[in-house]
């Protein structure tokens, strides 16, 4: 079984040959290696082209089109393989990653659509913290961000083909987008609690940037598309989650509050008050409902100001 890894590069001339010989030292040996330089203003083209003189196998191409999203794109559209590794350019792969997923993939007697992996997370100074906080159940674990990120995941291709890809239109939330987007189309998602893949931070040069009240916006606005979608797709999930849901979403609004009141207001007069049934998630009690529901969210937030 042939795995495709796609790799998204801009400006990572620094991180981009640690990155593929994560790659190459994959204790399993069917896999495709796939380079797209997004606009690069350093020399990680001339450093890809370096590193395919090392190992033929490695296919370069460049995006024009800026984005992570349409980077990956590109990608999947080469792509021979049946499961797909995205993997950015400044992340690693411990050796045994694939080829322990693909056995996972392979005890399995269903049709899998995505493996919702564990991860580390590495900071600037080098501290690894182990990301493994999992729901099994896929209709709410990328709406609550429990299921894996678009590197410690494993994919299938003819899944994320037949829903559309990635959506090139966004710039925050494109796994969760992906994901929810899977979960509407009945996909199954399996679970690996194991963490074989690094998340390395950096400070710059990341493709997807932007400030945090904009993917604040995003974050909720697409949650709020999958569960308008999810009301008229599957109307009892969407009854039986509804109230973790919302709960979560109103967390969302508050945070976006901090940030902006009178988006944050809009938004919760009208996407959310309505639908908003508390069950009692993430420190709603009886009393703080009563005042955003009553005295309005403006006014909750101005008290959380004081504090």
């Amino acid at each position: 079984m042939l795995i495709s890894v796609i790799i998204p590069c801009y400006n990572v001339e620094s991180f981009i040959s640690e990155c593929v010989d994560s790659v190459i030292n994959q204790i399993y040996k069917q896999i495709e290696i796939i380079c797209i330089d997004n606009n690069s203003s350093d020399n990680t083209w001339e450093t890809l082209q370096t590193l395919q003189t090392k190992h033929p196998q490695l296919l370069i191409e460049k995006q024009l089109k800026p984005g992570a999203n349409a980077a990956r794109n590109k990608g999947l559209l080469l792509s021979k393989g049946e499961w797909i590794q995205f993997l950015d350019a400044d992340d690693l792969l411990e050796p045994n990653k694939i080829n322990h997923q693909i056995k996972l993939i392979q005890q399995c007697n269903i049709e899998i659509a995505f493996v919702a992996a564990a991860s580390k997370k590495r900071s600037v100074n080098g501290i690894e913290k182990t990301i493994c906080d999992l729901d099994n159940n896929i209709f709410i674990a990328p709406f609550l961000n429990k299921s894996g990120n678009t590197c410690s995941n494993l994919w299938n291709k003819k899944t994320l083909i037949s829903i559309g890809m990635w959506n090139e239109n966004i710039k925050s939330s494109q796994e969760v987008d992906l994901m929810l987007r899977i979960a509407l189309s009945n996909g199954n998602m399996l679970i690996d609690k194991l963490p074989f893949t690094i998340i390395r931070e950096r400070e710059t040069g990341q493709i997807s940037q932007g400030n945090s009240e904009d993917k604040w916006k995003q974050f909720i606005d697409v949650r709020l598309e999958y569960l308008r979608n999810l009301k008229f797709l599957n109307s009892t999930t969407y009854k039986k989650f509804s109230g973790i849901f919302y709960d979560f979403m109103m967390v969302s609004v508050i945070e976006l509050g901090k940030l902006n009141k009178d988006e944050a207001v809009l938004i919760f007069k009208n996407s959310v008050k309505e639908n908003w049934n508390s069950t009692g998630n993430y420190g709603f009690n009886n009393f703080k409902v009563f005042i955003i529901k009553f005295l309005g969210l403006r006014f909750f937030l101005n008290v959380l100001n004081k504090l």
